[in-house]
């Protein structure tokens, strides 16, 4: 999922929770990305 924050001197470190409805097998967990002062970031989420 891309997105983008305004423009900044410094970098952004966002925590991101991904967590499941179910028993699907999958681990509810999070990461910590850091946006650079590019402003853009992609985390992509798999399983």
């Amino acid at each position: 999922m891309p997105w983008s924050v305004p423009s900044s001197a410094v970098s952004l470190d966002v925590t991101i929770m991904v967590t499941q409805s179910g028993d699907n097998g999958v681990t509810n967990d999070s990461r910590t990305v850091t946006i650079p002062t590019s402003r853009s970031k992609t985390l992509t989420v798999g399983w």
